[in-house]
């Protein structure tokens, strides 16, 4: 009999609900861990319980409503009251789920979990699935800058992004 404790590995994702390569990409790699015994949970960022490719029944899906302060018509003070109200959400989520690893796949929930400390606690996985150059704000570019220095690793799609990636 096994006596290891089972790793438990959290990703993240904006949502599931859409035949995207994200998506398919992230449910891939929950099922793929899950049959190696890892313990998955999919953290989905949104109320959108709906997946468009299947999952194994054994992986944990929950869902909080965060944005990080992206999109909408909100003011710039508004953006930022509202991503610091979502890392309080995520830091309280992470305390539910007790993850060994957690899995980003997108700049800003590594954004967030930089800013929200949780690097001093979790192993982080940056995943990008967007190109280093998308178009963001001079603010969001200097911290998603700060937070890849941050975590463990960073995994790229591309050599072009793996060169630029190295840096950090």
């Amino acid at each position: 009999m096994n006596t290891r404790p089972r790793i438990h590995i959290v990703i993240i994702s904006s949502g599931l609900n859409v035949a995207g390569g994200l998506e398919k990409m992230v449910i891939a790699l929950a099922n793929a861990l899950q049959e190696r015994n890892y313990a998955i949970s999919l953290l989905i960022l949104g109320s959108d319980k709906n997946r468009f490719f299947p999952i194994n029944d054994n992986i944990n899906i929950d869902n909080i409503e965060a944005d990080f302060g992206i999109g909408g018509t909100a003011t710039y003070l508004q953006r930022k009251i509202r991503f610091f109200k979502d890392v309080s959400l995520l830091r309280k989520k992470m305390i539910a789920l007790q993850p060994n690893i957690v899995i980003t796949t997108e700049y800003p929930q590594t954004v967030a979990f930089i800013f929200g400390r949780l690097h001093k606690k979790y192993k982080i996985i940056a995943w990008q699935h967007s190109s280093y150059y998308q178009l963001k704000s001079r603010i969001w570019k200097k911290s998603a800058d700060y937070a890849y220095k941050k975590v463990q690793a960073i995994v790229c799609l591309t050599k072009e992004e793996n060169i630029i990636f190295c840096r950090f």
